[in-house]
């Protein structure tokens, strides 16, 4: 059975990157990043859960705490794509971000795609 990758963002950025990356190897769906994704996040427990928590920069919203906790509480890995506070990012990453997601792996939102991809892969493919 192969993988599952559940790509959690608000604006189609993840969603295809990953599709190119994996092709057929791993199954990747996208949802909105809302209370629904959550929920099929717990219920269909992917391999792993990339979410985009940076709010964009086209007027997407930054998740609240509580989304972010029911994120972790989903039971999937998560790769959690964060506000940065390189030119352009939506605001300076801080100690919440790091509190909050404890062991997931975080990336500043100017991360190169390679290396979320990366980290995707290693959690996808463990050994191999």
């Amino acid at each position: 059975m192969k993988p599952t990758l559940l790509v959690l963002e608000d604006a189609p950025y993840w969603f295809p990157e990953c599709q190119r990356a994996f092709g057929p190897a791993v199954e990747v769906l996208a949802r909105p990043l809302d209370r629904a994704a959550i929920a099929e996040l717990t219920r269909s427990r992917p391999s792993l859960a990339l979410a985009d928590l940076s709010g964009g920069g086209s007027g997407e919203r930054v998740p609240t705490p509580h989304l972010v906790r029911s994120l972790l509480d989903g039971g999937a890995p998560l790769i959690a794509i964060v506000p940065g506070n390189s030119p352009g990012a939506s605001a300076p990453v801080d100690e919440w971000w790091l509190r909050e997601l404890g062991t997931a792996a975080v990336f500043v939102d100017d991360v190169p795609r390679e290396t979320v991809m990366s980290a995707c892969r290693r959690i996808l493919f463990p050994g191999g």
